[in-house]
């Protein structure tokens, strides 16, 4: 797998200020092992707390204070899981930085803190007088010993509290804790202590962000252990209500473009890139402090080709050599329950094609640089008629294609287990049998929402550095201006691509984001000519996006392909186009995707959702097995991690494999 993927450790994260956008690299250290081996896991909320505030803690101590403002330590993470050689020669400064006496007296002290005498010095000063250097600005009055105290005590009472397995925190622990993190909150006061100065010092506005944002989920996490560890209530708020109620900073953490990194990420946009968003406290919280505190290897890793010649063809190849039987050109139209409710009794399929060889089955994959690779298009050749299907999209929910014909599955003569992976856009108009049965299906559909997203892809004449990327060797970021707010450069995808000599492209980048909702929606699957055109309508609408996006803030990424120095829009002749079209008709060469179908469209976790969310073993009915990203699978968002964790939910309940999985003890408290 290593030859299709590569490791990635920094996100670039974009930043607005000043009118202004400037790049916020942030530097995840590589961590032992890799994907799928790590051996170690936090197994309750407490555990999760107690690294939490270790990290705040390590990071705040390993800031450099005279770091260059886009050197990875403005914004590197420093984590038990990167070096460990690093993590120990931090963690040992800190303790003789910090004696064990003093950090104990500062801690007790913090409950009965009143406003500190005189305004505090910015927490830049603090850590030079933590360290024993001179403040260059000595009217600001300085207050690291207390501050500082109070948090690594904090961390010492956590390491005996919190972290065993078996601990078992009592309610005056948590209310230490809560003051503590309080008593911190008010040391940083901004209004009173940073004077509105963070705008125009980026370091110390990305530490101050990180802190404040670190510091209220783990005073939100106490105060959600006092009330009594309730999963679906703390679900039931939006991630950005849930820190206000908790105290974050407006400006400068809720406002944030790292905030809306998270949420970009997520296409937590139930109603179009320029809403606010809606993404659920628990399930965002609990995605963001498994990528920092529990990945392997790298914090990310990304496909140097394309998903179907990295991920689907060699999945399909296995199966393939284990004695799966594929039937492709088959569409599901429903799922019918049987008389007595109990189970599924019948599948209805449209079969879309006739081969021209049937008993041999059509063959999908195309050889590319000796690499099996899934086409764009179906291979025509093999199927009846086949030259006609160039006009017509099978995938598409609105096609008029005829179909060739109407096959029935029935329950004891052609299946005995159903497992039903589609996704649950699809559902309320393939299972309304089921919706009918079962009120947990009709809770779940009504629950879950989803949101089209957009795709544009884009050739570079050079290669990217050239086009003038220089904050990091392989830019991945979100954050960024909407609605095609997040991208990355694929550097090495040239390598498994053909392309003639003279127009090779030396680079090639990937956009996307949430797409805006149609007003109205066409009934789909109904194979009427009036709606036909509807993808290719919201692809039309993509194409007038991705003109005026590039024309409008390619600048900042590639300085040195704009139209003119010190624009930003991009300069069309840098884009690669084999017939050399004249300006922005080069985009006709580029690769455009709309994902507006039922079963395309992003499954969003908005709040109050998880709740519904069905286990893959656990559907109402006793031969029907669910698994997709949208059933119940810990990470309860749309991702690799959790489409793999509900494939082996649907494996150990049709087979008993695999007996558990990593993070598989956290389940116990993320339900109810």
């Amino acid at each position: 797998w290593q030859a299709a993927f590569s490791g990635e450790n920094f996100l670039m994260c974009e930043e607005y200020i000043n009118g202004e956008w400037l790049h916020w690299p942030i530097y995840f250290p590589q961590a032992p092992g890799e994907p799928g081996s790590a051996t170690s896991e936090l197994h309750t909320p407490a555990q999760y707390l107690y690294e939490l505030i270790e990290l705040i803690v390590l990071n705040l101590f390993a800031y450099d204070t005279n770091a260059d403002e886009y050197d990875s330590s403005t914004a590197g993470l420093i984590s038990k899981n990167g070096n460990p050689d690093e993590y120990r020669k931090i963690n040992e400064s800190l303790r003789n930085a910090v004696p064990r006496g003093l950090r104990a007296a500062a801690f007790a002290a913090g409950p009965t803190l009143a406003k500190p005498v005189g305004a505090l010095g910015i927490i830049y000063h603090n850590l030079l007088a933590l360290m024993g250097k001179d403040t260059d600005e000595p009217d600001r009055p300085v207050s690291s010993a207390l501050a500082v105290g109070i948090l690594t005590g904090l961390r010492d009472f956590g390491h005996r509290k919190l972290l065993p397995k078996d601990a078992n925190p009592s309610v005056h622990d948590y209310r230490r804790m809560e003051q503590a993190l309080l008593s911190i909150k008010e040391l940083y006061n901004i209004e009173r202590v940073f004077d509105g100065i963070l705008d125009n010092y980026t370091s110390l506005r990305r530490l101050y962000i990180l802190v404040d944002l670190g510091i209220t989920v783990a005073l939100g996490l106490v105060r959600e252990l006092l009330a009594g560890w309730n999963w679906d209530r703390l679900n039931s708020h939006d991630f950005r209500d849930w820190l206000k109620k908790n105290g974050a900073n407006q400006k400068y953490v809720l406002d944030s473009q790292l905030m809306q990194a998270l949420y970009d990420s997520s296409f937590a946009y139930p109603d179009g890139p320029d809403t606010p968003g809606a993404l659920e406290a628990g399930t965002a919280m609990y995605g963001v402090m498994r990528m920092v505190l529990t990945y392997s290897g790298s914090w990310l890793y990304h496909v140097d080709t394309s998903l179907g010649a990295a991920v689907m063809a060699p999945l399909y190849q296995l199966l393939k050599a284990r004695g799966v039987q594929f039937k492709f050109f088959h569409r599901v139209e429903s799922l019918e329950v049987s008389a007595d409710g109990q189970s599924i009794a019948a599948i209805r399929i449209a079969e879309q094609v006739q081969l021209k060889d049937e008993p041999a089955g059509y063959q999908p994959l195309i050889d590319v640089k000796r690499v099996p690779a899934w086409p764009a298009r179906p291979l025509y050749d093999q199927i009846v008629d086949g030259q006609k299907l160039a006009e017509f999209d099978l995938e598409s929910a609105w096609t008029t294609w005829p179909n060739y014909r109407q096959l029935e599955l029935k329950q004891g003569e052609d299946f005995d287990e159903v497992l039903f992976g589609i996704p649950v856009g699809s559902v309320p108009f393939l299972c309304p049998s089921l919706i009918q049965q079962s009120e947990r299906w009709r809770d779940m559909t009504a629950a879950l929402q989803t949101v089209p997203t957009q795709n544009l892809m884009i050739w570079l004449k050079p290669d990217y550095i050239s086009a003038g990327w220089t904050a990091y060797p392989v830019p991945v970021g979100t954050g960024y201006a909407q609605p095609l707010s997040t991208y990355t450069v694929v550097p090495n995808q040239n390598y498994y691509e053909t392309w003639q000599e003279d127009v090779s492209p030396g680079s090639c980048v990937y956009f996307s984001g949430t797409m805006q909702p149609s007003s109205v929606y066409p009934p789909p699957y109904t194979g009427q000519p009036q709606y036909a055109r509807y993808p290719e309508d919201r692809l039309d609408q993509l194409r007038a996006t991705a003109r005026n996006w590039l024309a409008q803030y390619t600048g900042h990424q590639f300085p040195n392909i704009t139209i003119a120095p010190e624009s930003a829009g991009l300069g069309w002749q840098y884009l690669v186009d084999p017939q050399d079209r004249a300006g922005d008709a080069r985009l006709g060469a580029q690769y455009m995707q709309v994902n507006v179908d039922p079963n395309e469209q992003y499954v969003l976790s908005v709040p109050n959702s998880s709740k519904t969310r069905l286990d893959p073993g656990d559907t109402d009915f006793t031969n029907l097995t669910i698994t997709g990203d949208w059933t119940w699978c810990l990470f309860n968002a749309g991702c690799y991690e959790a489409s793999v964790i509900s494939g082996m939910l649907a494996s150990k309940a049709i087979a008993g494999y695999p007996e558990s999985y990593f993070g598989a003890s956290n389940a116990s408290w993320m339900s109810g």
